[in-house]
């Protein structure tokens, strides 16, 4: 009896839900009043309801109809309620446990002053302390530490930066057991350490210290992004490293997705680093000298790294089937993305809450490639931050094999995919001023 109550309830959800796009249509088709409006506005919330922005709602009432308004069925045409919510469109008002929060959220959209912003596309920038104060939510991003003798090697070196002669002694010694035979596997990560440690040295000695000039972009991922990033995950079999303006198969899926034949194809991000398996993309780095005050590019060197870690976990979640089981470990799979401003970094971790429909985006630490000798152990601990990307894009590729796993040995009817992502809000027009 509770379970026929509850369908019951639930089908007059629903009834109620098409009889209020209804009035929508007989409001335009007579006087457009705004008591109508109010009225409707108090049915939504008297069934708990998310409403549609002010905007949407205006627009709609002028359009004369809702966009994809879903056709009434008849109970004996023998869909299930189940079967039409699945069909449900984008645009239809969704049900919530918590509207005030989508209320918030919806209200931070239009308080974004250019349509770029990372809320405007769902996305939700944890750094942004007013942000996350007004929406009252508390998320964080578990960033572990790696131990182990690569990170050894690095505390051996610091210990022994306090002198010139000191550190080149230390450099000259090996950096696996006297004895031991050299193994890719088991010593490249100090191997790693050691190149870049003489390489920072080398520029610290040289009669003119090119890290003290102002440097291209070029100079920077060549000779600091390189060796810092893509020496370190040469031992990850399975990624591939691409580099230097590469465009982006992610952000180019969704330039493309509504485009026409008869249209020439739009070209994604141009980003400095990708690493790639197949055709999906894991990670994305964008460098800059500085951040131009006079907003010359139209969006920001960060928004820009943001809305490509979007648009590669859309792309990575579009191509996974979960089970009911496997879609909990949604926020393990994650995309990551390094801004590099001249010889500063931050990196950024992003995930899709399925539940609330938006993206978090964490900082997850920043280093800095010092300048002077005196500043070795801050630029040696830059790369224990490297060495904690690498563990965590690792620990992202296990989680989407075992999800991968689990698909291959589950029935078809009981697998699903994520339909309906949030979309990505179109790239400013650039303007003869900037370009």
């Amino acid at each position: 009896i509770a379970i026929v109550e509850q369908l019951a309830i639930g089908y007059s959800h629903i009834t109620n839900n098409h009889c209020i796009r209804n009035n929508y249509q007989d409001a335009n088709n007579g006087e457009k009043s705004s008591s109508i409006k109010r009225n409707l506005r108090k049915r939504r919330s008297e069934i708990n309801y998310i409403e549609l922005s002010e905007e949407d709602i205006d627009s709609d009432c002028e359009e004369g109809s809702i966009k994809d308004q879903p056709q009434k069925r008849s109970r004996n045409e023998g869909e299930s309620m189940t079967n039409d919510r699945s069909k449900t469109p984008t645009r239809q008002i969704v049900y919530s446990a918590n509207p005030d929060l989508f209320k918030q959220l919806n209200k931070e959209k239009q308080r974004a002053k250019t349509t770029c912003e990372p809320i405007c596309s769902n996305i939700i920038d944890t750094t942004n302390k007013l942000l996350m104060e007004r929406l009252k939510i508390k998320r964080d991003y578990p960033w572990a530490s790696v131990i182990n003798e690569a990170t050894k090697y690095i505390d051996e070196l610091i210990d022994n930066s306090d002198s010139r002669d000191k550190f080149r002694r230390k450099l000259q010694l090996p950096f696996f057991p006297y004895g031991e035979t050299y193994s890719f596997r088991n010593h490249y990560e100090m191997h790693w350490i050691h190149r870049f440690a003489d390489k920072l040295s080398l520029f610290f000695e040289a009669p003119r210290n090119p890290l003290l000039d102002k440097n291209s972009e070029g100079w920077l991922n060549c000779h600091i992004l390189t060796p810092l990033i893509d020496d370190c995950f040469l031992m990850c079999e399975e990624i591939r490293i691409h580099r230097g303006e590469e465009i982006s198969l992610a952000s180019t899926e969704r330039k493309n997705l509504l485009r026409d034949e008869s249209e020439k194809k739009k070209s994604g991000h141009k980003i400095d680093i990708l690493f790639r398996i197949d055709d999906v993309e894991y990670f994305g780095s964008e460098t800059y000298v500085d951040e131009d005050p006079q907003n010359s590019k139209p969006i920001s060197y960060k928004h820009k790294i943001l809305r490509e870690m979007k648009d590669q976990l859309d792309r990575l979640l579009k191509k996974l089937k979960f089970t009911r089981e496997t879609i909990q470990e949604i926020k393990n799979i994650v995309v990551h993305g390094i801004n590099q401003g001249g010889l500063n970094g931050k990196i950024y971790a992003m995930y899709y809450d399925n539940d609330l429909q938006y993206y978090f985006v964490f900082e997850t630490c920043r280093y800095r490639i010092g300048t002077t000798w005196g500043s070795i152990p801050e630029s040696l601990m830059s790369l224990k931050d490297i060495l904690c990307l690498k563990k965590d894009i690792n620990n992202v590729l296990d989680t989407v094999k075992k999800i991968k796993l689990t698909a291959l040995r589950t029935k078809s009817e009981d697998l699903f995919t994520i339909d309906n992502l949030p979309e990505t809000t179109a790239s400013p027009l650039k303007t003869a001023k900037n370009k």
